[in-house]
């Protein structure tokens, strides 16, 4: 997860991953480097960003609505 640490999206993104007990490894930057870092590996500005294993999930909503079906109920 690429994040700008004090942002409430980067806060709600790593409570999501933890609600879903989804284990993740956090890289922290600072804003601009981390804007420019985010298009990079995703070719979208905005953080926090979630990459990897074939995801790019940009931003909170992003993250619940993909790990929502993968999950399923029995995770939450």
């Amino acid at each position: 997860m690429l994040t700008f640490g004090p942002m409430i999206d980067s806060e709600l993104s790593r409570f999501i991953l933890w609600r879903y007990g989804l284990p993740y490894r956090e890289k922290r930057h600072i804003f601009g480097w981390a804007s420019i870092l985010a298009l990079l590996h995703s070719g979208n500005w905005r953080i926090p960003l979630i990459y990897g294993d074939g995801a790019k999930l940009a931003g909170p909503r992003a993250i619940v609505d993909h790990y929502d079906v993968l999950c399923g109920r029995n995770r939450i």
